[in-house]
């Protein structure tokens, strides 16, 4: 069945590359006999997985269904689950033989692909349980397997990893569609300017967080923005992201200074409530770093006053990742962003709030004591824009 399949597929010009993460695994997995078997992979009772790209599927619907639905294919292709438009998510081949093949479509969006999820198919198979975005990856090539030449992607064992966290949920235009019936999006050339820089920023420290290795989420008041009104907030200061402590790594705020960021401030340490903030020309970027707290199981980040050397602890409840895109641009949020916005915001937070103290607004601060006199030199560290760090006391009368 795939070599009648992929013989088509060739025929038509239509790439269709194996994505299967078990097939994938196991290439990755096999030793060098069973590299060298006969048939390795592809005799198993399996329904195996491949990928077209979206751009590929008029070709596959004309130039390879038809030939395969007169051999006597059963065909269904399914459709988005949540877009109202007609957009080809998942096709299913079954033979008389009851032999299946699963085809999954990745749709483009800018460097990264969109799939769909597929809760009504009779087979629950990976690429079906929800939708979820993936990097562009390369896969021109073609490797024999089991003497069917086919393409895979250039790097199994990071795509199936990618594959692994590739969860996506969207931003909720109902929502939003509301929230802008009652509070009029501001068009204002400085709401306007405002948002073209966030997301700039976004872009830069995307582009050199995802080079470090560096995972990270929207926070604060840009994630409410996502949420609320999948927008940017005109009216912020800012763009705040939030990233694990764990994943902080070996010399991450060098790396980040020596790529051309320019460090306004930080704040705490390695161990405790660390916070970078950079400028960004028109705008601060703000990095909050995530703790674990064992002894509640929570999760939080700190802040720090640095006129008076007082600490602030955030706390929400665990959570994990999910991938989802603002204006086009794949980011990270937290996958039950309600909770963490209620967290955040409280019950309240679907009303602005313009006048925002980030020491006392917050329904979830508190007070967590402050640093030590010793430590204030280390823990509070400012930065003017030519990359030198002013003296702390100074900087205090002149603010």
């Amino acid at each position: 069945m795939i070599k009648e399949f992929v013989l088509h597929c060739d025929k038509a010009d239509v790439h269709c590359i194996l994505v299967d993460p078990y097939i994938l695994r196991k290439l990755v997995e096999e030793t060098f006999e069973e590299a060298h078997s006969p048939c390795r992979l592809l005799c198993k009772n399996h329904v195996y997985t491949f990928a077209i790209r979206s751009v590929d599927f008029d070709d596959l619907k004309f130039g390879v269904l038809p030939k395969l639905r007169s051999s006597g294919y059963d065909i269904d292709v399914t459709y988005s689950e949540r877009i109202a438009s007609e957009i080809p998510t998942h096709i299913h081949l079954r033979a008389h033989d009851n032999h299946a093949l699963h085809i999954v479509i990745f749709h483009q969006r800018y460097q990264w692909y969109w799939y769909g999820s597929d809760h009504n198919s009779r087979h629950h198979m990976e690429f079906t349980n929800h939708e979820g975005a993936l990097d562009e990856f390369e896969y021109n090539f073609k490797a024999p397997i089991d003497g069917i030449e086919l393409y895979l992607p250039h790097y199994p064992k990071k795509f199936v990893y990618d594959y692994e966290q590739s969860v996506y949920i969207p931003c909720n235009i109902s929502r939003a569609n509301t929230f802008f019936q009652l509070h009029p999006k501001d068009t204002s050339k400085n709401a306007t300017e405002f948002k073209e820089n966030a997301l700039k920023a976004i872009n830069l420290i995307k582009a050199r967080l995802d080079k470090f290795g560096v995972p990270f989420w929207l926070s604060s008041g840009t994630l409410l923005g996502w949420f609320r009104q999948c927008d940017i907030i005109p009216y912020t200061v800012d763009v705040d992201i939030g990233v694990f402590i764990k994943d902080h790594g070996d010399g991450l705020l060098e790396k980040l200074k020596a790529s051309s960021l320019g460090l306004d401030h930080k704040f705490g340490k390695i161990s405790d409530s660390l916070q970078y903030t950079f400028d960004m020309g028109k705008l601060k970027l703000d990095i909050f770093f995530f703790y674990e707290d064992k002894l509640t199981g929570k999760v939080w980040n700190g802040g720090t006053d640095y006129n008076s050397g007082e600490k602030f602890k955030y706390s929400f409840d665990k959570f994990t990742l999910c991938w989802s895109e603002l204006e086009g641009i794949k980011i990270r949020v937290p996958c039950d962003t309600e909770l963490y916005i209620k967290a955040n915001y409280g019950p309240n937070w679907f009303t602005p709030v313009k006048n925002w103290d980030w020491k006392t607004s917050p329904f979830n601060v508190k007070p967590n004591g402050e640093w030590p006199d010793d430590e204030l030199n280390e823990v509070i560290q400012l930065w003017d824009k030519n990359g030198k760090r002013l003296d702390l006391d100074w900087e205090r009368q002149e603010l």
